[in-house]
């Protein structure tokens, strides 16, 4: 998701656009009855949801996630419990060694985050390499932070059928608005959630950078440990806590820029990341209202176009500010 993020993203605004033009410029696409509403407050039209742009948008969306890898040029990594012997001293010993020349190879570390990658040793020893290089970034990853994001993603699409279904059928004007209060409300509560999880490992993290000491990082076989002390103090000139220093310093503060945004609690390509069914649903709604007159369909799209990078996002990142709020406390801190 990290990395197919982006390109996720653009397939399915690409394909729900593509859908959209096709049907404004050329014909409509298939509809069903069931899905139909009559409009004899204003414009004495009736609407047919159009599906397509959401279904296939999203759809797009997943299978760039799902396959885009093998599209991808193929991607080498470096994992020491693979590459190192763990039965033979001198090929550990060995590989050990050469553990520099892979890292300064290497275009990035990153780091799949969970709570207690700072308390192994072997992991800090390659923090501390990559540290020492200067010129190879290290990107953390928290990882409950894509699962929430996965799941976000089918929330919101549950939330957007569950809509369209309740508008056709819920009469006059107050349906939509009673339609859109209902499939809101589960949606931005993952929201409120999801900010609360975050403020959490946020929390956890600075945590942990601010106690860091390689010291007590701890080791499956304490005869590792010597050897990787003396191989961090080679690297410092002779001092863990040089080494402890830049990393509750540099590394925190770069960590810390990339993974929150300016005033919300994520930046805003995380939430670009978590809109994917957004602009699809959108572009079905504009579907939905083609027999509308020009006059109002100009105000019509400018709704869209804000909705989808502005209201929408500001909604998602107060949920997610309110639930870091509210989550407060002796558990939430």
């Amino acid at each position: 998701m990290d990395q197919l993020g982006p390109a996720a993203f653009s397939a399915a605004c690409a394909v729900a656009l593509a859908l959209h033009a096709y049907q404004m410029s050329w014909r409509e696409l298939p509809r069903s009855d069931l899905f139909t509403t009559h409009d004899d407050a204003f414009f004495g039209l009736t609407y047919t949801v159009s599906f397509w742009e959401l279904l296939c948008g999203v759809a797009a969306g997943w299978l760039v996630f799902i396959f885009g890898h093998l599209c991808r040029r193929r991607t080498c990594c470096f994992l020491d419990c693979a590459s190192i012997s763990q039965t033979d001293p001198e090929l550990k010993a060995a590989g050990i060694a050469r553990i520099p020349d892979c890292l300064r190879c290497s275009k990035e570390m990153v780091v799949l985050w969970d709570e207690h990658y700072f308390t192994r040793l072997w992991c800090v020893y390659e923090v501390a390499m990559v540290q020492s290089i200067g010129n190879v970034p290290i990107r953390i990853l928290p990882m409950d932070v894509y699962a929430l994001v996965a799941l976000s993603h089918l929330y919101a699409f549950c939330c957007m059928i569950m809509f369209l279904f309740m508008w056709q059928w819920l009469p006059e004007w107050w349906g939509f608005h009673a339609a859109n209060l209902v499939a809101s409300f589960p949606m931005y509560t993952l929201q409120a959630h999801a900010g609360r999880i975050f403020a959490r490992l946020y929390a956890k993290l600075e945590e942990q950078f601010d106690s860091f000491d390689v010291r007590s990082a701890a080791v499956f076989s304490e005869a590792d440990r010597d050897a990787i002390y003396k191989c961090i103090e080679n690297l410092y000139d002779g001092s863990l806590d040089r080494f402890n220093d830049n990393v509750r310093t540099t590394l925190k503060e770069s960590t810390m820029r990339r993974l929150t945004g300016q005033r919300a609690l994520v930046p805003y390509s995380t939430l670009l990341l978590q809109k994917l069914p957004e602009i699809p649903f959108i572009l079905t709604l504009l579907s939905t209202g083609i027999g509308l007159p020009f006059y109002f369909l100009v105000p019509f799209y400018l709704f869209g176009v804000t909705c989808c990078f502005g209201e929408l996002d500001l909604a998602a990142a107060l949920a997610m500010e309110l639930g870091r709020r509210v989550g407060r406390g002796p558990r939430g801190r």
